[in-house]
């Protein structure tokens, strides 16, 4: 018995390596997960190009681009129905390929082992 050893030592040394391997497997996990999401653009038309719009993986807006001359085209109500209308079809779309991407990632499996 070394210095630093004391009785269920190697007990121990086992359990640590099982945590770190798991955490290691967590952390790849993750990462997978991450770069899916990172990977989500959406990009939506509306009015025949008069609105285009880009939504990241969370729905968040990333650019809002208007047509030339749409302001006079529409009413201000017509134009934000537009504009209302194509971020929310932008954003069901990001969501599906969101839940897409968890459940390809069965993050579970990934994590669950006996100790």
């Amino acid at each position: 018995m070394a210095a630093f050893e004391y009785p269920g030592y190697e007990a121990d040394v086992a359990l640590s390596k099982q945590v770190l391997e798991r955490m290691e497997r967590l952390s790849k996990a993750l990462q997978k997960l991450q770069n899916g999401w990172d990977s989500i653009v959406i990009d939506a038309s509306g009015g025949d190009g008069d609105v285009e719009l880009s939504v990241d993986h969370k729905g968040r807006l990333i650019s809002l681009s208007l047509a030339e001359g749409c302001t006079q085209r529409y009413t201000n109500l017509a134009l934000e129905e537009l504009i209302n209308a194509t971020l929310r079809d932008a954003v069901a779309a990001a969501a599906e390929e969101d839940l897409a991407i968890d459940e390809s990632l069965d993050i579970e499996d990934a994590v669950v082992d006996t100790v």
